[in-house]
């Protein structure tokens, strides 16, 4: 029998509960009073979840796993009651040694683990969808992170619910790029993927209504041999906000991204054509760095972050920059005489990146010293304390 001295211990852990603080930026943590909840950090704010019904979260797994026996440790007692051999032999422990309880619930909750380690479990992918479909007009709902989603529409439909008839930002320039209709597009983005040797991509890729040409590059890159491809593992679009209107986008949390594993190439170029079809930008300045913190947090194990940029829109989330902890290969669209924008530069530079034009790799910025200059197409760039400035 279990001294109730034991079950005291096991009610305050259960109800103890502190402010969370998120231990990285982006992630997944379990919740140490419950194993029915966990936390979704995201950009340094943690948000509270529950599993679904009939699951328990599993910080190994970074899953809700549901079995037919799972033992939860920490929040309940039944299991050393009924368990093991050695489970009883722990229980002896605590009957005779009351001062070390504590200690020996540890140690009882680390062998209740291993017990159902040896159970047969399913996944259950935490996602935006678990809870219904909210796509309208017979649209698929698509997982995008932990607790959102986005709609892939049918045929003349669109919006972020589908809730729109009709066929949304005109997609002309794109198609008769694809169709080969027109070839008087800029080649920055299979010039760059084609001189660079780069492994486990994730492609965060601007489709708002200017940069089409750009966006229907990535949709011939995807379409080339699967040798040339393979390296892309994922991909990230963004529209900055789905049309939202102005005065609501939020620096953080503007929306308008769309994200898709690389395995299914079907969906990846529908994915993008339903970024651009429910939104064009609105405003200039657009969600660049919220776009790239999603799609490090959806591709954690991803090694070169490539970021297809427009070079005539400044990023309204800058200020975010210092959350990214990845270098982030930055290029460069619709660069024109007026040169490559320097907030660009900075995204490159802050990141220990690199930028990348039609024609050049200008990589190591970090090296450049301050109140040097860096030539890049025909015009000059100087290092300042605040970063670069064309001169």
């Amino acid at each position: 029998m279990i001294p109730s001295s034991l079950f005291v211990v096991f009610i305050v852990a259960a109800s103890t509960h502190a402010a969370f603080i998120c231990p990285r930026p982006n992630g997944l943590f379990r919740d140490t009073s419950s194993s029915k909840m966990f936390y979704h950090c995201f950009n340094s704010i943690p948000y509270h979840k529950p599993c679904p019904s009939g699951t328990s979260w599993s910080q190994t797994r970074q899953r809700c796993l549901s079995t037919s026996s799972l033992m939860e440790p920490i929040t309940s007692t039944v299991p050393v009651a009924t368990t093991t051999t050695t489970v009883a032999t722990t229980t002896t422990t605590v009957a005779t040694t009351t001062t070390t309880v504590a200690t020996t619930t540890t140690t009882v909750a680390t062998t209740t683990t291993t017990v159902a380690t040896t159970t047969t479990t399913v996944e259950e992918l935490v996602n935006g969808c678990s809870k219904g479909n909210p796509c309208q007009n017979g649209g698929s709902c698509e997982p995008s992170g932990t607790d959102d989603l986005f709609c892939l529409c049918q045929a003349n439909y669109y919006g972020s619910r589908c809730e729109h008839t009709g066929e949304g930002t005109d997609l002309s320039v794109l198609e008769s790029i694809i169709d080969g209709n027109n070839n008087n597009y800029e080649h920055v983005v299979e010039n760059v993927l084609s001189r660079n040797n780069w492994t486990d991509i994730l492609a965060v890729v601007d489709v708002t209504g200017s940069m089409q040409s750009c966006a229907a590059a990535v949709y011939k890159w995807m379409k080339l041999p699967q040798d040339k491809t393979k390296n892309i593992r994922y991909y990230v679009f963004f529209n900055d906000g789905d049309d939202k209107l102005n005065a609501d986008k939020v620096i953080g949390s503007t929306g308008g991204i769309y994200s898709m594993a690389a395995n299914n190439l079907n969906k990846v170029l529908s994915t993008m054509q339903s970024a651009m079809k429910n939104g064009n930008g609105g405003d200039i300045p657009e969600n660049d760095i919220e776009a790239i913190l999603h799609g490090i947090a959806m591709c954690p194990t991803c090694k070169d972050i490539i970021h297809i940029a427009d070079n005539k829109a400044t990023p309204r989330d800058l200020q975010l920059l210092n959350r990214v902890t990845k270098p982030v290969k930055v290029l460069t669209c619709q660069v024109d005489a007026a040169g490559v924008n320097p907030k660009l530069l900075t995204i490159a530079d802050k990141t220990n990146g690199s930028l990348h034009t039609l024609d050049q790799d200008i990589v190591n910025l970090s090296k450049i010293k301050l109140d040097e200059k860096i030539t890049i197409g025909r015009r000059t760039y100087l290092r300042t304390s605040s970063g670069f400035v064309l001169v």
